[in-house]
């Protein structure tokens, strides 16, 4: 009798566990040492946060390239082919619409009950959130680099090697524990980061394709700022 895995190859493969967490760990150490000494290094002004981040999401979009390398990967294996990119990102603007949907409905009601939309951020924040240079900046780090560097870590590797060795639900629920949590300690930033990676995780599961999660995290976070900018105007 044959001791059958209870998994599901993927099409591209995967880089395996031990790469997978060398990659996060070296991810996680990047964050941490820049998280301690950019403060030092820069003053804390909205312009050098805005560049600190875009940095570090450049650094590990690197190192991925990097590991895919030295291991012998492609972009296939964290599911970037160019054959399921179609089909991929087709099925991420349906899921777009979708989620869309729902978040006006959310939004829609919550209005109805407190008589105003909800208040995401802060009017401190209000310069990141206007057709400016920096709001630019800013758009751009998290509508791209961002989601860029949190899926092709997190799903492309990570969970990908996650689902090599284990069931979905076991896969998903670890992984979408690991990225909740590298996104600090206050809950107003786990809760939306645990809804977010839990949605980017089936994409990728449903698709084998990233560009899936990659397009519905891109445009979520556009959507995001859009809404930043219109509740932050007056």
């Amino acid at each position: 009798m044959t001791n059958e895995a209870p998994k599901r190859q993927r099409g591209g493969g995967s880089l395996g566990l031990p790469v997978a967490l060398g990659l996060l760990s070296a991810a996680a150490l990047i964050e941490w040492c820049w998280s301690r000494w950019a403060p030092t290094l820069l003053p804390t002004i909205s312009a050098n946060a805005i560049l600190s981040t875009a940095l570090v999401r450049i650094t590990d979009i690197l190192l991925v390239v990097l590991f895919l390398k030295r291991s012998g990967g492609s972009w296939e294996t964290v599911g970037l082919g160019r054959k399921p990119a179609a089909e991929g990102l087709r099925t991420g603007l349906i899921w777009c619409v979708i989620l869309g949907l729902g978040a006006l409905g959310i939004g829609a009601v919550y209005g109805l009950v407190y008589g105003a939309p909800p208040r995401l951020f802060s009017p401190l924040h209000r310069p990141w959130f206007v057709p400016s240079p920096l709001g630019w900046c800013y758009l751009a780090t998290t509508a791209l680099l961002s989601p860029a560097a949190e899926e092709l870590i997190f799903r492309g590797v990570f969970y990908n090697a996650l689902r090599s060795r284990m069931s979905v639900p076991s896969a998903i629920l670890l992984s979408v524990s690991i990225f909740a949590a590298a996104h600090g300690s206050d809950w107003t930033r786990i809760l939306p980061a645990a809804v977010g990676g839990l949605i980017f995780s089936l994409a990728f599961e449903k698709t084998r394709s990233l560009w899936t999660p990659l397009l519905i995290h891109s445009v979520g976070n556009t959507a995001l700022w859009l809404y930043g900018w219109i509740t932050l105007m007056e």
